[in-house]
């Protein structure tokens, strides 16, 4: 499952980074957009460095820090147990989470999680009210033992016209292997009692990280003047002499094929630009990937399974942006007919806790 879930958070930085809205683009583009699409997919490169904090190595080692060995199959307990840990080590992505427990969030975890800095706001408040980030609810469910009670399959369907819904994490019944299904997909919409998957498991090439300080220009190239009379590649162009957000009618693309690699880079006329500036870091990941290397990122088609077909151990994800968005989300999940999860304002008393787990005495 650890591709999977990769999925859904991958859609859910997508979102809080560059909006609902927003496409990937054809063709590179030297803009602050395509610039933070690359950095998230470096995000969940397959190594063990830093620069990838969301990779299989580490999903895999923070899930061993759980108890779980490398190597064993990842169920949705441990799959959102991982990524806790490590989106809410890592400020950069923008996001904290929130994990259920036995189906249940409850508001003070939601709230607390959307706290970058808890210890600056103080322990009394960060439950309390919501803080500067947007949080991603992963809650795990089971509707049903051996399949999906057909019960709850309008519950399930209604999830995907959420608009805080950013998927499913979950299995195709008919792939058990002593117990454990062997594939897990990505489920992201719905249509009569069928939904639509991706499958991240297909095996495609390898893309190595190519760390920021590795390929940046000097400082000193900064101020390098472009001659607007001949024509500049992408390498003329690390001057920082670049518009943000350059409409594509506005300059020229010629693809070329780059000797000893795959794919093909792109060469822009300087002299349909105005001079703006991407800085060092944009400049990179908007040249350092090739657009056969970041279409390897990406499925090529989607499938569908009945409902019927789904194993019931699954993982659904929600992307509540601000306090508005939870508490629709809360709205919503608490009109569905069925029970699918349960969104608490608070978390029970001790006393509470207590008095469920006293024996129930029978009296005469």
């Amino acid at each position: 499952m650890i591709r999977t879930v990769q999925s859904l958070l991958a859609n859910a930085l997508v979102r809080v980074h560059l909006g609902r809205d927003w496409r990937k683009p054809s063709d590179p583009a030297l803009t602050s957009h395509y610039a933070a699409y690359v950095q998230i997919l470096t995000w969940f490169l397959d190594t063990p460095a830093g620069e990838a904090p969301f990779s299989v190595h580490r999903i895999s080692l923070a899930g061993k820090g759980q108890g779980k060995p490398i190597g064993q199959w990842f169920g949705p307990s441990e799959a959102a147990g991982a990524l806790k840990a490590l989106v809410n080590a890592y400020p950069l992505a923008g996001i904290g989470i929130a994990t259920a427990v036995d189906g249940l969030v409850h508001q003070p975890d939601v709230y607390a999680a959307s706290h970058a800095n808890p210890l600056e706001t103080g322990s009394s408040k960060i439950s309390q009210a919501w803080g500067n980030r947007p949080v991603l609810v992963l809650i795990e469910v089971r509707p049903g033992v051996d399949s999906v009670n057909p019960i709850y399959y309008d519950n399930l369907k209604a999830l995907f016209t959420f608009p805080q819904s950013v998927g499913i994490a979950g299995a195709r019944k008919m792939f058990i292997a002593r117990g454990r299904p062997r594939d897990s997909y990505y489920f992201v919409a719905s249509q009569a009692d069928k939904l639509f998957y991706l499958d991240p498991s297909i095996l495609k090439s390898s893309i190595l990280l190519r760390p920021l300080q590795n390929t940046a220009r000097d400082e000193k190239n900064d101020t390098a003047e472009v001659d607007g009379g001949r024509d500049c590649g992408v390498e003329a162009l690390k001057v920082r002499r670049i518009v943000q957000e350059v409409p594509p009618e506005q300059y020229e693309e010629q693809p070329t094929q780059s000797a000893g690699s795959s794919g093909s880079h792109h060469q822009f006329d300087p002299r349909k630009l105005e001079e703006s500036m991407l800085d060092s870091a944009q400049l990179h990941y908007c040249t350092a990937y090739t657009t056969a290397e970041l279409q390897t990122f990406h499925c090529d088609s989607f499938r569908e399974i009945p409902l019927s077909g789904l194993d019931p151990s699954m993982l659904i994800g929600f992307l509540c942006k601000n306090e508005e968005e939870w508490m629709d989300l809360k709205r919503r999940v608490a009109e569905l007919p069925g029970f699918i999860c349960i969104l608490q304002d608070e978390r029970p008393s001790d006393r509470e806790l207590s008095l469920q787990d006293e024996p129930t005495r029978v009296l005469d």
